[in-house]
């Protein structure tokens, strides 16, 4: 899960420009099918716009392809986002 909205994540030009790092706390639910639903921020990074692009990662990420051969109900996750300059 990590790996695949890590791969989404874009990092929003405002907060690259200011300077701006945090971590963002997501929380949903995820099918077998891969599909998630009920997404919200669980923890805010104190960044409004971290935080949407947090959410718009998850939502790019998703389906998660192959999720059904570790996960055979429906399950609640919560992750943390990272942002970090490099």
């Amino acid at each position: 899960l990590h790996t695949a909205i890590e791969q989404a994540q874009q990092y929003p030009a405002s907060a690259q420009e200011q300077q701006r790092e945090g971590r963002v706390t997501l929380a949903f639910t995820l099918a077998p099918n891969g599909s998630i639903s009920h997404s919200r921020v669980a923890a805010s990074s104190g960044i409004s716009s971290l935080d949407h692009a947090a959410l718009q990662a998850l939502h790019a990420a998703a389906p998660f392809q192959h999720i059904n051969k570790y996960l055979h109900s429906v399950e609640n996750y919560q992750i943390d986002v990272i942002f970090k300059l490099n």
